[in-house]
């Protein structure tokens, strides 16, 4: 545990860090990057609580990223939702990738010793969905700012 600790800290750090400055340099472009800069925001925020607290860690860790998850999915909802408001076609890839995860957060929130003992293989399932998720709303960014450039 302490080690898959360690590695979520690293990783919460790492992702709003990120996050916050995709959100800075796309904010002319994107027109919800504020909720990206929030969600970046909260990312550090959980990484550097863990990183100044780390005894409690091992403990919280199980809801900490069933939290984490719930937050993201329920992000990607919206995202989803409003690309299928634009009429981007493949939005309900995004919906589906976001309920999976919400499921996910769901079993680490309400049922933590099911999460507790399964935490590496819901979180891998949670992440690659979420990584899936990400890598395919990118494209679909793209694919929105080319065609207004074209305009």
């Amino acid at each position: 545990m302490a080690t898959l600790s360690i590695l979520f800290i690293a990783g919460f750090l790492a992702s709003g860090t990120l996050e916050i400055i995709f959100a800075i340099s796309n904010r002319k472009t994107l027109a919800g990057w504020g909720w990206t800069l929030v969600s970046g925001i909260i990312d550090l925020a959980l990484g550097a609580l863990l990183l100044a607290v780390p005894a409690i860690t091992p403990i919280i860790l199980v809801y900490l990223v069933g939290f984490w998850i719930m937050f993201r999915s329920i992000w990607a909802i919206g995202s989803s939702v409003e690309l299928q408001r634009s009429g981007v076609s493949g939005w309900g890839w995004l919906l589906a990738l976001a309920i999976l995860g919400l499921i996910t957060s769901f079993i680490f929130m309400f049922i933590p010793i099911a999460g507790g003992a399964m935490i590496v293989a819901f979180a891998a399932i949670a992440f690659i969905s979420y990584g899936i998720f990400r890598i395919y709303l990118a494209f679909k960014l793209r694919s929105i700012k080319n065609f207004i450039e074209k305009e």
